[in-house]
């Protein structure tokens, strides 16, 4: 599952320096590479592992929150290049900005699916 973040850090980072992405752009989307495996870590494996350590609430809250930030970072890095040509590079942020848009649906999914989970099973129970 660190798949996708890790190919959009190096969509990023492969064409940064040739497309003069600015710094805080590549440095968001870096943060949300590491929030997101940070997360994952949290929401899919704590359940499994330290199950007292998991709560329901705070799962729906790390999943929103990391929906925010590919958001955000996605939006960054379509506002620099919404209209930049047809070079290589331009292709290359332009598939960066698809995949962050992408996780950000695949994020708010999950978590308008916990929180209906929670909602029916109580706020004890995980169902991602």
């Amino acid at each position: 599952e660190a798949a996708p973040p890790g190919i959009l850090v190096w969509l990023i980072a492969s064409s940064a320096a040739v497309a003069r992405l600015p710094d805080a752009t590549l440095n968001c989307i870096l943060f949300n590479s590491i929030w997101f495996a940070l997360a994952a870590l949290y929401i899919f494996i704590t359940p499994r592992i330290f199950a007292r350590a998991h709560h329901a609430t705070i799962g729906i809250g790390v999943l929103a929150l990391t929906a925010l930030y590919w958001f955000a970072g996605s939006i960054a890095v379509a506002a620099q290049y919404h209209g930049c040509g047809s070079s290589n590079t331009c292709h290359v942020i332009q598939a960066s900005a698809a995949f962050g848009f992408f996780l950000w649906a695949i994020f708010t999914g999950l978590a308008i699916m916990e929180g209906l989970a929670g909602r029916s099973y109580g706020s004890k129970t995980s169902r991602v």
